[in-house]
């Protein structure tokens, strides 16, 4: 009994606000954040990988590409 306890108190959530409890559009809005984040994260990973490739080949125009992230990301 104690340990069924303790496993329901240790999966519990520990945030303020319960998920049931937040809106529609607040719920929403928070998956869109999440979709962005994610979105950014691969720009610039992908951009990363880009700089590399061009850096290894001695491309010119790679400098174009850092350029245009670090405008992007700022």
């Amino acid at each position: 009994m104690a340990q069924s306890l303790g496993i329901q108190n240790a999966s519990a959530s520990t945030s303020a606000v319960s998920a049931e409890s937040v809106d529609v559009w607040q719920r929403q809005s928070l998956q869109y954040i999440h979709y962005f984040g994610f979105a950014s994260l691969m720009i610039i990973f992908i951009g990363l990988i880009v700089t590399w490739v061009g850096y290894i080949q001695n491309a010119r125009w790679i400098w174009f590409v850092q350029f245009v992230i670090a405008v992007w990301c700022r």
